[in-house]
């Protein structure tokens, strides 16, 4: 029966007589892989560095201590109540901003169903919010969130 050096009983490559093992040792000595060079950081536009400094601050202004909608203390995700990435001219406004433990946060990001039933108030106030800042996308929030 046919046995590799390494007397592994299981010979992939038969031509030589070797295991999976030592063939992918034998492959990785005859063509080695070229070594990854990391990848340069993108510099942030002046724009954009601007933005986050202002962004920030509107943190900071932010000084709640529990969860806006459990009421757990703890680490604390700052959570817009409009998209940053589509309302961005909001995006360091302190009213658009919800102090939420990660998993209320998480909640309010992608079951927003179970996030109005289990925390009415909290809801409430997040429709409120959007009724101010961007009334014609509350009116759509609404249909799709009755």
């Amino acid at each position: 029966m046919p046995c590799c050096k390494c007397d592994n009983l299981h010979v992939e490559n038969r031509d030589l007589g070797l295991c999976s093992s030592c063939n992918r040792a034998r492959r990785a000595g005859e063509n080695p892989l070229p070594a990854k060079t990391p990848k340069a950081i993108a510099a942030v536009s002046p724009h954009r560095a601007a933005a986050m400094v202002v962004q920030k601050k509107a943190y900071a202004t932010i000084t709640a201590k529990c969860c806006e909608a459990c009421g757990r203390p703890g680490k604390l995700d700052n959570s817009h109540v409009l998209t940053q990435h589509q309302f961005e001219v909001h995006r360091a406004n302190p009213f658009n901003i919800l102090k939420l433990c990660r998993e209320c946060h998480d909640m309010w990001e992608h079951k927003k169903q179970k996030f109005q039933k289990q925390f009415p108030e909290t809801w409430a106030t997040s429709m409120h919010i959007m009724q101010e800042l961007e009334p014609q996308y509350y009116e759509q929030f609404k249909l799709k969130h009755p």
